[in-house]
């Protein structure tokens, strides 16, 4: 966190990014988990597992490959008070 003028903390974007992730998967982990308690028969707690390791593993694909600047915008080396 990065400390405002006003004596308040500033939360960066990337960090509340990282944050709201972290909570999304972690909920979508936790509802395939009680499924998996529930299933009474070893085929369906095997599926269950499965499928929170392939939750798991998309999230983390999906984080790693989006282009972090998609459209760069153009630098303007304009001098200040100069028109």
């Amino acid at each position: 966190m990065i400390q405002a003028l006003d004596g308040g903390y500033i939360i960066p974007r990337l960090e509340i990014l990282r944050l709201y992730i972290e909570q999304d998967l972690e909920a979508k982990v936790l509802v395939q988990q009680k499924k998996f308690s529930q299933a009474k028969s070893q085929e369906k707690k095997a599926r269950f597992e499965e499928e929170i390791w392939e939750e798991v593993l998309k999230q983390m694909k999906d984080i790693t490959q989006k282009p972090q600047n998609p459209q760069p915008k153009e630098h303007q080396s304009k001098d200040i008070g100069k028109e």
